[in-house]
C-alpha cells in the first residue's frame, strides 16, 4: 500500500504486484502477464493508471454493498472506499462508515490503495 501511495505514477509493475497481493495471480512474468490458479495466462489490468480498471477491481474484491469516492487536485488523488455490509449508504461520521482511504499522486493509485486497505484492514498486503 505504501508503494502505491508513494509512487510517482502508475506502472505495470504495480499492477502486477496488486494482482498477486490480492490472490488473483499465482505467477507473474514481468511483462504484464499473469497466470491464475488453474494455469490460465492473461494480461493484468491497468489498475494503477485506469479508474475503470480500479473500479472493476473494487467490484471483484469488495462486498456487494460498497461505495467509492475519488477526488483529485493537480498532482494528488484521494480515494475513499466505504464498505457497508448492511447496505446503508449514509453515515453520520467517519467512524460509523467503516471506510478506508488513501492519498496518492493519481486517483487510480489512491483508489487501489484504499481498496487494498478495505480488503485487508488488519494488515497491509505487500504491494
Amino acid at each position: 500500500i505504501t508503494s502505491l501511495e508513494q509512487a510517482g505514477e502508475g506502472s505495470r509493475e504495480l499492477d502486477a504486484r496488486i494482482e498477486k497481493a490480492v490472490g488473483l495471480a499465482v505467477a507473474l512474468d514481468g511483462a504484464g502477464r499473469a497466470t491464475d490458479a488453474i494455469g490460465t495466462r492473461y494480461r493484468v489490468p491497468r489498475y494503477t493508471t485506469s479508474l475503470d480498471c480500479a473500479l472493476a477491481l473494487a467490484s471483484r474484491l469488495l462486498p456487494a454493498h460498497f461505495s467509492v469516492e475519488v477526488t483529485a487536485e493537480i498532482g494528488v488523488g484521494f480515494g475513499w472506499v466505504e464498505v457497508t455490509p448492511d447496505g446503508r449508504a449514509y453515515y453520520e461520521s467517519a467512524e460509523e462508515a467503516g471506510g478506508f482511504s488513501a492519498h496518492a499522486r493519481s486517483p487510480a493509485l489512491a483508489l487501489c490503495a484504499a481498496i487494498l486497505r478495505a480488503t485487508n484492514p488488519k494488515g497491509q498486503p505487500n504491494v
